[in-house]
């Protein structure tokens, strides 16, 4: 198998997405990059192995068009597992930044055997373009890990605060809202860990430590370990975060979480789980609205947790299944 997604970029999401095909979705297939020279990936070139369009928010991007050019013309396989669709109308407020030449991607998705999208977002846009087969299969990375929360856990709240692309509102105003949210943590007795996904995170953290100088307040170094973000996580009896993996990983192990909803991606995974009264979209951010949701949050916690493992137990049911049909794993 050839993989198309965001490699080698020390984004824990991507590396999480990767992992989930190498692990656990596609266990018995040979996992390499696409653009990956290697002899292992020119003998599956040459042997027309699968191509698939991986994890992240991939489609109406520039930057994997040509690789998805290219699978079509060498004439094998080629399969769509799990892909979120940019939403153009959201870049367009920000200038585009390689997003666009939709009718190309769609006819080169015209060629694909397998259509599996994130969310109802992704899906609505494959329906609207005529890719009648799309189905959604759910964001792969919450395949990487098992559900893990402990209801009496102690009084840790994980935060995460970054990203590459544009914030809707703006970047201070979540910055803004967390710093109020850290400081009431803080003082209602609670530790609050911050786990960066990549290391432009850290200058969040960093930021935060200058503002907050509290014990309880412990800033994680950057690493791009994804089994050590996973346990990072695992110590927290909620999260909240801004990157979508954040979201993403935090809802596999079944951690009660809010997503600071900073783009249309985040609602696209949220609503593929049902569960959507977890965004706070940043346009509207306010740090009090953020801590009045974050322990409305925490008193129903329980409730979030049979719902998320729930949630997220079916699609990786979703994943496995279509995986074996696909001759990636055995039955």
């Amino acid at each position: 198998m050839r993989y198309i997604g965001w490699l080698g970029h020390r984004n824990i999401g991507d590396e999480a997405l990767y992992q989930a095909f190498r692990s656990t979705i596609a266990p018995d297939a040979l996992v390499v990059p696409f653009d990956d020279w290697s002899p292992v990936s020119w003998m599956a070139e040459r042997r027309n192995a699968d191509v698939v369009l991986g994890g992240g928010t991939l489609i109406n991007v520039r930057a994997y068009l040509g690789a998805m050019q290219r699978a079509n013309e060498l004439g094998g396989r080629i399969c769509v597992f799990g892909t979120g669709v940019a939403d153009l109308a959201y870049w367009a407020q920000h200038g585009g930044r390689g997003r666009g030449d939709e009718a190309e991607w769609v006819r080169v998705l015209r060629g694909a055997q397998y259509l599996g999208v994130r969310g109802p977002r992704s899906l609505d846009w494959m329906r609207r373009q005529g890719l009648g087969s799309a189905e959604i299969v759910g964001d792969p990375a919450v395949s990487v890990a098992a559900p893990s929360w402990d209801a009496g856990s102690g009084r840790v709240v994980g935060l995460n605060l970054g990203s590459h692309d544009p914030v809707q509102g703006s970047a201070d105003g979540v910055y803004q809202a967390a710093l109020h949210a850290l400081r009431e943590f803080l003082a209602r007795g609670y530790r609050v860990h911050f786990i960066p996904l990549h290391d432009i995170d850290s200058d969040a953290g960093a930021a935060l430590a200058r503002e907050v100088d509290d014990p309880g307040f412990v800033v994680h170094r950057f690493d791009p370990d994804v089994q050590l973000c996973l346990q990072r996580l695992r110590a927290c009896r909620f999260v909240v975060g801004q990157r979508l993996h954040a979201t993403v990983l935090a809802s596999a192990l079944g951690i009660p979480n809010l997503s600071l909803s900073y783009q249309p991606k985040c609602l696209d995974f949220l609503e593929s789980i049902d569960c959507a009264a977890l965004a706070l979209p940043t346009e509207h951010l306010t740090g009090p609205a953020l801590v009045e949701r974050a322990f409305e949050l925490e008193a129903v916690a329980g409730a979030w947790n049979t719902r998320l493992v729930q949630a997220c137990d079916g699609l990786r049911e979703r994943q496995h299944r279509r995986a074996r049909d696909l001759g990636w794993a055995r039955p």
